[in-house]
């Protein structure tokens, strides 16, 4: 059996890179799956060749990131990881330090456990640590180092630096929601050395070229 195609996380999108039992190579640009339109491409996508792809997609569920809970995070959780509304971009992330809570003070910097690993849906989706907006807006608390970057080969559990931005200490709860994990589609181009660069209206401003605020 040839190499099935390889699948994006949406399902819907496949890299066609792949060849047929005709040894032709089909067209290398991304395709929508469906039946009708798999039936009328040029790579001939139809009878074994339609199955064997409803057989992956079966089989591989690339829209699902695999979540392993540390310690009792599972009772943190409760119901387990999950989006607050169905329009939610990321997963809330709690607390699930050992300690029943802790204190960060202005201006200080606290590593927080937030009891689970994960396991994106595919090489080319990674994980973003960032700010939970009302945590930042109403107490302060931010992610330290902007955004957290979580890469697609990193099994270990996750810790969720915070930064005190308020001048007040600020008590972090065992449970809390202290930021938010966003799983986004990554690419890696191959750098390649170069003696110039292409002209833009741009060029090389910096800082404040654009004007005043």
């Amino acid at each position: 059996m040839p190499p099935l195609p390889f699948f994006y996380k949406n399902l819907r999108m496949v890299r066609q890179d792949c060849r047929w039992k005709t040894g032709e190579k089909l067209r290398t640009a991304p395709m929508k799956i469906s039946p009708v339109q798999a039936k009328a491409s040029d790579g001939g996508l139809s009878g074994g060749g339609f199955r064997a792809i409803l057989i992956f997609l079966k089989e591989t569920d690339m829209s699902s990131a695999r979540i392993k809970y540390m310690r009792d995070a599972r009772e943190v959780y409760g119901g387990g990881l999950a989006y607050a509304t169905p329009g939610s971009a990321g997963l809330d992330l709690r607390a699930c330090m050992d300690a029943a809570e802790l204190s960060v003070a202005p201006g200080a910097r606290v590593s927080v456990p937030v009891g689970v690993a994960v396991e994106p849906p595919d090489a080319d989706t990674a994980a973003f640590v960032y700010s939970r907006s009302g945590l930042g807006a109403v107490k302060g608390l931010t992610v330290a180092q902007g955004v957290g970057v979580i890469d697609p080969d990193y099994r270990g559990e996750i810790c969720v630096w915070l930064l005190n931005t308020s001048p007040e200490p600020v008590t972090v709860r065992r449970g809390d929601r202290v930021a938010q994990l966003v799983f986004q589609s990554v690419r890696r181009p191959e750098p390649v050395a170069a003696e110039s660069l292409s002209d833009t209206a741009r060029g090389a401003g910096g800082f404040g070229h654009t004007g005043a605020l």
